[in-house]
């Protein structure tokens, strides 16, 4: 599973791909792509926030790419997609197996607790992944209806970080746009 997240600019923004990689060496959280500072602010943010959620941290060195590396990454939006990311570099091959296969755009604020928090620009982010093939995404539930009105996407609102990482494994939790009976007929 492929793991991506939002960067707006203007009226308008970029996919971003989230990877992480665990190597050996002193324990550390290393972020590169061009973050800002709200973004490098998340390595405190989604650390505190696995462990609440009764999640293991990787005991090695952790570096996490944001890509493209010239795209500059704005906000908090983007707690969420690391934390899933870095909690799926540390599970086991057996378990992993389990988890979609589809690409999936993730966006959230974290509490240190591990709930998330709304944030801005969903519409725009779920507009531009479907544009892009990517079908499923997962958005704070806070940002649900908002998300929901994008024609095409599968969409999961998550009340925290357990929440978001347990839609990892089922595909009946994602819900599409209703179309509206009126409207529906209308048309036919």
């Amino acid at each position: 599973m492929q793991i991506f997240s939002f960067s707006p600019f203007g009226y308008e923004g970029a996919l971003v791909t989230v990877e992480v990689d665990l190597r050996r060496g002193i324990p550390a959280v290393d972020i590169v792509g061009l973050a800002d500072g709200a973004v490098k602010e998340s390595r405190e943010r989604m650390q505190a926030a696995i462990r609440n959620s009764d999640f293991e941290f990787p005991t090695e060195r952790v570096l996490i790419s944001l890509s493209p590396a010239d795209l500059k990454k704005e906000g908090a939006g983007f707690d969420l997609p690391i934390a899933l990311s870095v909690i799926l570099s540390n599970v086991p091959k057996s378990v992993s197996e389990k988890f979609i296969t589809d690409a999936v755009l993730v966006m959230g604020e974290l509490e240190l607790s591990g709930k998330v928090r709304s944030i801005k620009g969903v519409h725009a982010a779920i507009s531009t992944a479907v544009a892009n093939g990517i079908t499923r995404c997962i958005v704070p539930s806070g940002n649900l209806d908002e998300a929901l009105e994008v024609e095409g996407a599968l969409v999961y609102g998550a009340n925290s970080l357990a929440d978001a990482f347990s839609a990892l494994s089922d595909v009946n939790v994602f819900k599409e746009k209703k179309l509206d009976v009126k409207n529906k007929d209308d048309v036919e």
